[in-house]
């Protein structure tokens, strides 16, 4: 008999994950699928999310089922204007693993890119595929056979050393960087700000990007300056940055986009280092994360959000980002810095048992955003999905992060 105490407890909470998970799965792989319009649009981008849960050994039961969603949305997405879209069709192409998407891949990721604003953030809306370029792309595609019969190659992608991208390509992010350099230098009082929701998935997005050869390195510098200026007094991060100091119910810190500032920092951390060992530079002298202030106060912040009740009921209008979104934001941030405990709480244990106890008896959960997306969050969760894992191994000696509350976050 094991002398661990908590054993019994642990265990019987991976059974009950488990079996919630199968049934979360079911539900989701049989829920109507819908592409198309706002809502539902983003119902669809949360299915791609969904898709990130399923293991490589596995992914033949379920190709089907995403091969023809992709297969239809692929000539649909060359127009895709909206930010959660661009991102999350590039995560579900690398996980898809075809040689045969990158051109489309590499469209999208420069549409994130022009879409950053001066500021560093993102909101909603990219800028459209250009006409010519979407022309080339339709004719891609429709030259493709999607019925079988063509043999699927593996992309060559590597973030630490990347392969080389297209001369029209090169093109474009040069215009990217003469448009930057040209323009007037953002204010500080973050006007044309983006919000930190949109921005997070545009980061997920360009990290995953940089497998193919994205250069990500200056939109990051962006992104990193911004939450640098935003964080708030009490060490949190809210949907926007606040403007000239204002308070509200959109710039007052919020757990899930605390953790949305977090994982940006991580990644900037994490592509200083790659950018050393390119250069044959030693990763240790790259500043250490653990010790970066603005880190240690978001996670001083964050440890005060693992422990509370989930809230009962449909949640109230406003950007609160509670419930299943903020689990999944979690998540991203347990897996992404590779902790098991954050604010010295097991925070796996703690979202598993809410999880299981909220799910309904259909196999799904419902609490802000309807039953499709609130069960994508919920799997993505239980299944303790890294859609960075090339983040988590350059993010080591992090481990003390995980022990930080409110009052020992500064010191």
């Amino acid at each position: 008999m094991s002398d661990h105490p908590r054993l019994p407890q642990i265990r019987t909470c991976a059974v009950s994950a488990y079996g919630s998970s199968r049934r979360g799965f079911t539900y989701a792989r049989h829920t109507e699928w819908t592409g198309t319009g706002g809502g539902s649009g983003y119902r669809a981008n949360s299915r791609w999310n969904w898709g990130q849960g399923i293991k490589p050994r596995r992914l033949r039961r379920v190709s089907q089922f995403l091969q023809r969603r992709a297969t239809a949305s692929r000539q649909w997405r060359i127009g895709a204007t909206h930010t959660y879209t661009i991102a999350t069709l590039i995560l579900l192409f690398d996980k898809i693993g075809d040689a045969d998407d990158v051109p489309l891949l590499h469209s999208l990721a420069v549409r994130l890119m022009f879409g950053q604003y001066y500021a560093g953030g993102w909101s909603y809306l990219c800028p459209p595929c250009p006409a010519d370029k979407a022309k080339r792309l339709m004719k891609l595609l429709k030259d493709r056979a999607d019925d079988g019969t063509r043999e699927k190659k593996e992309p060559e992608r590597d973030g630490l050393n990347p392969p080389a991208l297209p001369k029209e390509v090169e093109e474009q992010i040069k215009r990217w960087a003469r448009v930057r350099r040209e323009a007037v230098p953002a204010p500080d009082n973050f006007q044309g700000r983006g919000d930190d929701s949109n921005t997070q998935f545009a980061v997920l997005g360009l990290w995953v990007a940089r497998r193919y050869g994205i250069p990500i390195a200056p939109s990051l510098a962006l992104v990193e300056a911004r939450f640098r200026k935003s964080q708030n007094p009490d060490g949190g991060w809210g949907y926007v940055p606040s403007a000239r100091g204002e308070m509200n119910k959109d710039t007052g810190s919020t757990p899930s986009m605390t953790c949305a500032a977090l994982m940006v920092l991580g990644m900037s951390y994490a592509n200083a280092v790659e950018s050393a060992m390119r250069a044959n530079a030693n990763p240790a002298d790259v500043p250490e994360l653990a010790k970066d202030p603005a880190i240690r106060r978001g996670f001083g912040y964050l440890a005060g959000g693992i422990g509370m009740a989930m809230p009962k009921g449909p949640a109230r209008p406003g950007f609160t980002q509670t419930g299943y979104y903020f689990l999944w934001s979690l998540e991203r941030v347990g897996v992404g810095y590779n902790l098991r405990v954050i604010g010295n709480k097991d925070w796996y244990a703690w979202g598993a048992t809410l999880l299981v106890a909220s799910q309904e008896s259909d196999g799904y959960w419902q609490h802000e955003y309807g039953p499709v997306v609130d069960t994508c969050f919920a799997l993505l969760f239980l299944k303790r999905v890294n859609l960075v894992k090339d983040l988590s191994k350059d993010l080591k000696g992090v481990q003390s992060l995980g022990e930080l509350t409110p009052g020992k976050s500064a010191k």
